[in-house]
């Protein structure tokens, strides 16, 4: 049996605002997901299914090993609040506050990145392992 939980993002995208950056936050947060999933050695898709067959449609759902039952992540439309949707029986809590750090310090990564472009740095992304994220910005 599964028992589905929300766990809210510490992350609220600019959704339906007039800021110069508000149209990649959606990206941001679709590439903070898939950098996550690679981490795991998940598969990136936009739905999860209960133990139940229930279908849950997500912004974006990782199904990895080291995930049970994969997690979802749901993005208002109108709030622009971020949360994790996921079964707490399987996944517990603690995994579900692991994920949500690890998908806000890609975002931040994403966006500090986007900004020193913008700023007329050129900026790479160096290979690492994943505990250790390495941007080299040169103007």
């Amino acid at each position: 049996m599964s028992q589905v939980a929300w766990f809210r993002v510490k992350l609220a995208l600019p959704i339906g605002t007039a800021l110069p950056q508000a149209h990649k936050a959606e990206a941001f947060l679709k590439r903070a997901v898939e950098i996550m999933a690679r981490e795991h050695r998940g598969s990136v898709g936009t739905h999860l299914v209960s133990l139940g067959g229930r279908r849950a449609e997500c912004f974006a759902s990782v199904e990895a090993p080291d995930i049970p039952g994969g997690v979802g992540i749901l993005l208002s439309k109108t709030s622009g609040q971020v949360e994790l949707l996921f079964d707490a029986r399987r996944a517990g809590s603690g995994l579900a506050q692991r994920l949500h750090d690890e998908i806000v310090q890609n975002y931040v990564g994403l966006a500090v990145a986007s900004c020193m472009k913008d700023l007329g740095y050129r900026v790479t992304e160096e290979p690492s392992d994943a505990s250790l994220v390495r941007l080299l910005g040169v103007a």
